[in-house]
C-alpha cells in the first residue's frame, strides 16, 4: 500500500512571477488611462502632431525595458507625429535605463516645447499625472478584488 502526497502549495518563485505580471499589467493600465485623460483634455492646436504623439510611457524593471506605449496621434498638413514618437521614446528610454533597481514608470510629453505650451494655460500632461495616484489606487483595488493581492503604499 503506497501513500500519495498531493501538494497544492504554490511555488514561491511562480507566485512572485505571477504578482510581477499583475503589477506590470496594472501599471500599464494605469499609465494608459493617464495618457487617455491627457489626450482627451488637450486643447492646443498640434500642427505637426508631434506634441500629442510624444506623450507616452515606458516601464522598466531593474533598468531593463518591460513595456511601452507611444503612438502617432493623427496627421495634418504639417506632419504625422512620427518625430514626436521617436523623441518621446528616446527620452523615456534614457530616464528608465538610469534606474538600476525596482520598477520605474516613465511618463513623458517628449517635445521640448511641452512645458511652454502648458505655461500658456493649455493642458498637455501635468494635470493628468496629478491623477496617477487615484487611478493607480482604483486599479489596485480591482486587482485585489480579482486576486486577493494587496498593493500598499510604502511608508
Amino acid at each position: 500500500m503506497g501513500i500519495k502526497v498531493e501538494n497544492n502549495m504554490i511555488d514561491p518563485e511562480e507566485f512572485i512571477n505571477y504578482v510581477e505580471l499583475i503589477l506590470v499589467d496594472m501599471l500599464d493600465e494605469t499609465l494608459a488611462e493617464i495618457i487617455e485623460i491627457a489626450k482627451k483634455k488637450n486643447t492646443y492646436v498640434d500642427r505637426t502632431k508631434n506634441l500629442r504623439s510624444s506623450i507616452g510611457y515606458m516601464i522598466y524593471k531593474d533598468g531593463a525595458f518591460v513595456k511601452s506605449n507611444f503612438k502617432t496621434d493623427g496627421s495634418g498638413e504639417d506632419g504625422n507625429g512620427t518625430v514626436g514618437v521617436e523623441v518621446g521614446k528616446k527620452i523615456a528610454d534614457e530616464v528608465g535605463k538610469s534606474f538600476s533597481s525596482g520598477y520605474v514608470c516613465v511618463l513623458v510629453a517628449g517635445m521640448d516645447y511641452a512645458l511652454y505650451v502648458e505655461s500658456k494655460g493649455f493642458y498637455v500632461l501635468t494635470g493628468s499625472w496629478m491623477e496617477f495616484d487615484s487611478v493607480f489606487k482604483k486599479n489596485a483595488e480591482n486587482i485585489h478584488l480579482a486576486t486577493g493581492i494587496n498593493f500598499k503604499q510604502a511608508k
